[in-house]
């Protein structure tokens, strides 16, 4: 019964519009780094760092309105293995 309980509180994993849109922002902005340092330019790092910053940003904003998955209560908030 308690797996049950569980499974139904969480059934969806974090699959939310802004839970996607940091990842996707996040997967992006990592690829454009990646090709700054292959071909050694500090100019195309800086912007992927930046895009990075707005992913993060933009995850934040899309979850306070609304599109992400609610916190949690206390109560149901576990400290270790019973």
């Amino acid at each position: 019964m308690a797996s049950q309980e569980r499974s139904s509180r969480h059934s969806n994993h974090g699959n939310t519009v802004a839970a996607w849109s940091a990842v996707g922002t996040l997967i992006f902005a990592s690829l454009v780094m990646c090709i700054a340092v292959a071909i050694a330019s500090v100019t195309v790092f800086l912007v992927g760092v930046a895009i990075a910053i707005g992913g993060l940003v933009l995850g934040k904003v899309l979850a306070l309105a609304g599109y992400g998955m609610p916190r949690p209560d206390k109560d149901e908030v576990t400290r270790g293995v019973r």
